[in-house]
């Protein structure tokens, strides 16, 4: 990371006198230029934003280069990056009669998600109050019920018109 440029007390209170008098940043640094103090306009516009008490401007590295951008943390892995598989329908229970949309997304090993899709198509189905659940194959299996609740998978919700 680069140092930050430091600025001559000249310059500091000659910028400070012209943002008393209320000029803009282009009239600032064309005056510090004509009393060969000129400087950055980054440099500038940083120490007139503190002067003035105002926030950085946001989404102040939109234009520059990808390249020249600060990196920020490394993006959150996925859970699991082998096999995915999704089980999705309509799902019925007997404490909620009405059809609603239902997923269970299993990752794991081939024989797991094979025999966790098996117990899903077999009356397992994702709870009403979350009906959208990921979690590991080999974990469903171990304790379904933690998961879902006994129940049916329809192909499309009734219709009443």
């Amino acid at each position: 990371m680069p140092k930050r440029k430091t600025i001559a007390k000249t310059q500091r209170r000659a910028i400070r006198t012209y943002v008393k008098q209320g000029l803009s940043a282009n009239k600032i640094q064309k005056r510090l230029q004509e009393q060969h103090l000129g400087m950055r306009r980054k440099v500038l516009l940083v120490e007139v934003r503190k002067l003035k008490r105002q926030k950085p401007k946001a989404d102040r590295y939109k234009y520059t280069p990808r390249k020249y951008r600060r990196r920020g943390p490394p993006a959150r892995k996925p859970v699991f990056a082998g096999k995915h598989v999704a089980v999705y329908r309509y799902a019925r229970t007997k404490r909620h009669p009405r059809p609603y949309s239902a997923r269970f997304e299993f990752y794991g090993s081939g024989r797991d998600l094979f025999k966790a899709v098996k117990l899903a198509h077999n009356g397992i189905v994702p709870r009403y109050e979350q009906p959208f659940v990921e979690c590991s194959a080999r974990a469903f299996l171990n304790n379904p019920f933690k998961y879902g609740e006994r129940g049916f998978w329809t192909a499309r919700p009734d219709v009443t018109s």
